[in-house]
């Protein structure tokens, strides 16, 4: 009889352990902060223009164009890799379609915007370390009907890299390619033990 419930307490620990691991592997594909841009029912890392999506306390949302603005713009494009931004406003301006299962989660996003071109050394390399409000609601005038899009320049960054920053080499286009981390001043390889499919996304 002990033998068994030593068995059985081993099993619920293994499952107690694989139940965690598949946890720990779904809510760590994304980190507050992570963006990307929707095109028409498209999310793929080459879209350079679209609705910006935010991924923000474990769910994706998008963002308010009230208080938006070309830095704002241009942080949100250089994240995700690109040298600045062209244009921004709401999507509908652009005529493309709204994420139709998501609702607005931040806004008043407002970054430095004196010089979009050397809004780098002002510190917004990320969108969340521009002021913002996140208490969204109908009350601040706030709904999906006023979520943002960017144009991003097509042209990816190749100077003044930030920490953090990941560019594709040796590939046949902007897509594809040897995934590189610039952490510390320095460009490096990415080791691909327990690197996944949630990582390359």
């Amino acid at each position: 009889l002990s033998a068994d419930l030593h068995n059985m307490r081993r099993t619920q620990s293994f499952l107690i352990i694989i139940i965690a691991l598949v946890l720990s592997t779904t809510f760590a594909q994304y980190n507050n902060g992570d963006i990307r841009l929707y095109l028409n029912g498209s999310i793929s890392i080459t879209n350079v223009e679209g609705v910006i999506q935010l991924f923000l306390d474990e769910k994706w949302g998008t963002i308010c164009v009230d208080g938006f603005n070309i830095g704002s713009a241009a942080a949100a494009c250089r994240q995700l890799g690109f040298l600045k931004a062209q244009s921004y406003n709401v999507y509908s301006k652009y005529h493309f379609q709204y994420p139709n299962s998501l609702q607005p989660i931040v806004t008043d996003v407002s970054c430095n915007d004196d010089d979009q071109n050397n809004y780098a050394k002002s510190g917004n390399l990320h969108i969340l370390r521009c002021p913002y409000i996140h208490n969204v609601d109908e009350g601040n005038g706030c709904n999906t009907s006023q979520a943002v899009a960017v144009v991003c320049d097509s042209e990816l960054i190749t100077e003044d890299p930030y920490e953090g920053q990941i560019r594709l080499i040796d590939g046949n286009g902007p897509s594809t390619g040897f995934a590189e981390f610039y952490l510390h001043d320095i460009w490096g390889t990415i080791c691909d033990k327990n690197f996944q499919q949630a990582a390359a996304d």
